[in-house]
């Protein structure tokens, strides 16, 4: 299953609290959430694909290891991730890049 929630109203994914796309993350594996009755969704085997701001914000998702892993297109950040956030995201897969004309 693919889940994709978005902006309304919004420039960017970035201007939304991290809270709110993590209960929506927790809402849409439940029962209550969009997905057919009896579909099963293995928590363990979830990915978060962010493109630009989205990108950005998704790095920050990924330090809370909920995710199995995930592809970081265009990521806005410019310098170093601060340290604590390098030690959370040690050992989780990530495919990340970015083109010179981004």
């Amino acid at each position: 299953y693919v889940v994709a929630p978005y902006s309304a109203g919004k420039r960017s994914f970035y201007e939304e609290p991290r809270k709110k796309l993590l209960e929506f993350l927790s809402w849409a594996t439940s029962d209550a959430g969009p997905l057919p009755p009896g579909a099963a969704v293995d928590r363990r085997r979830i990915f978060l694909l962010g493109f630009s701001d989205g990108a950005t914000v998704g790095v920050e998702l990924m330090t809370t290891r909920r995710f199995a892993g995930s592809v970081i297109a265009a990521y806005g950040l410019t310098g170093s991730l601060p340290d604590r956030a390098v030690e959370l995201l040690r050992g989780i897969p990530m495919w990340v890049f970015h083109s010179a004309d981004d």
